[in-house]
């Protein structure tokens, strides 16, 4: 599979073709029988609808026709970054996160949407940010190492109900500093692709964060 410079049918977003290094995606279709991998400049695959899920999830609304939420979903206001001070992040798990990201966005961008996923002690990340500056909304793909923060935001924000720490996290960053976060607990975590080290990695994590054998996954190493 090589990727198009026409808008996708089901995102109606041009795809990139200018790559993190300069470097294209590299395609596989033998993992499952149904799926397709991309494998990323970074090493990670991930599934091709887990990316298009992750697009129409962050971009699902045009962000330059819509202010920034203020609360999230239980009324609580959403925290703000202070781009001119990143450094004040360092004290809140959440922000701190989004800070990686924001110190490597371009010029011009929008709304940026930073896609977490982790197990045990692992968090593999990119992020995807639309340049408001072509003609149709282009995602520029940048992999960002947040590996620690990532690690802190899990323990910070693991649940108390025998659910364990989110496979993964989407955190959408606002022009103004906004910062939405989505944790997702039962989605499989890595793109999808779960080879034998995401195996282990999964095993581990249920050791760290045990989840109750209920609010097991079905496609989790540990439920059998």
């Amino acid at each position: 599979m090589d990727v198009p410079d026409s808008p996708s049918p089901d995102t109606g977003i041009v795809w990139s073709t200018t790559w993190w290094a300069g470097r294209r995606p590299r395609c596989h279709s033998q993992f499952t029988s149904h799926e397709e991998y991309v494998q990323f400049p970074d090493g990670q695959w991930i599934s091709v609808e887990k990316i298009l899920d992750i697009i129409r999830s962050g971009f699902s609304d045009d962000a330059s026709d819509h202010d920034p939420p203020t609360f999230d979903d239980d009324g609580v206001p959403l925290p703000k970054l202070r781009f001119d001070d990143l450094g004040a992040a360092k004290g809140d798990p959440l922000l701190a996160t989004a800070a990686k990201l924001a110190e490597v966005l371009p010029e011009r961008w929008k709304i940026a949407v930073f896609n977490l996923s982790g197990a045990a002690d692992e968090v593999r990340s990119f992020a995807i940010v639309v340049d408001q500056g072509k003609p149709s909304p282009v995602p520029i793909y940048l992999f960002v190492d947040a590996a620690a923060e990532g690690r802190t935001l899990r323990a910070a924000t693991r649940r108390d109900d025998g659910g364990g720490a989110w496979c993964n996290a989407l955190l959408r960053i606002y022009e103004d500093g906004t910062v939405a976060a989505h944790y997702d607990y039962s989605s499989p975590p890595f793109g999808a692709y779960l080879g034998e080290r995401e195996l282990e990695l999964l095993r581990r994590d249920q050791e760290l964060y045990p989840r109750d054998r209920a609010s097991l996954p079905s496609w989790h190493p540990s439920k059998a």
